[in-house]
């Protein structure tokens, strides 16, 4: 998930600001602060850590595929 994440947050990050959207900004400080601060403790920590990261990693590639799609003319 990780290594999948870093490619997405990497290619969302070449885009211009000015292009990205808001829930980018987000996903891209979510993922940054995850990584730095790990699963945490509890019974649910590593499960809430890792779908907290694919809500991350959707809104990521989400973005990215808004932008590849065709443009109508």
């Amino acid at each position: 998930m990780t290594d999948h994440g870093e490619r997405l947050a990497h290619l969302a990050r070449t885009i211009p600001e000015a292009e990205q959207d808001v829930r980018v900004a987000g996903a891209l400080r979510d993922w940054v602060q995850l990584l730095a601060r790990g699963p945490g403790e509890g019974p649910f920590a590593n499960w809430t850590y890792l779908r907290s990261l694919a809500r991350s990693v959707r809104s990521l590639t989400q973005f990215l595929q808004e932008q590849n799609r065709p443009r109508p003319l």
